[in-house]
């Protein structure tokens, strides 16, 4: 065992469009830069699996849930505003660093 710490994440969608599957692939570029493999990113679709998002209380998508390390934490995802994302996960203390890992991301304005 390395010490390491292991993040466990579930991304909630509402299908997997070309706009969902861009922000699946900024999340895990992000979360790679951040961890490395010391991650797992689970993508739920709501509409294949709505059981599992009423389970959740997942009112809105895309929500990611940070499942570990405790406690859990739950965070409407808008990357219009990806510090705030990242501090609501408890993936980042500073805005500076915040700043280093989502400078030159080609996220933008998009709609999820």
């Amino acid at each position: 065992m390395t010490g390491e710490i292991h993040y466990s994440l579930k991304l909630y969608v509402t299908g997997l469009n070309p706009n969902v599957r861009n922000l699946i692939g900024e999340l895990e570029k992000i979360l790679t830069g951040k961890f490395g493999s010391h991650f797992d990113l689970d993508v739920i679709d709501v509409l294949a699996r709505p059981e599992l998002a009423e389970g959740e209380k997942i009112f809105a998508t895309p929500t990611i849930i940070r499942k570990l390390p405790e406690p859990v934490t739950k965070v409407i995802l808008d990357l219009r505003n990806k510090e705030r994302v990242l501090i609501g996960l408890d993936l980042i203390e500073l805005k500076k660093e915040a700043e280093g890992m989502i400078e030159g991301l080609d996220i933008g304005e998009k709609e999820y």
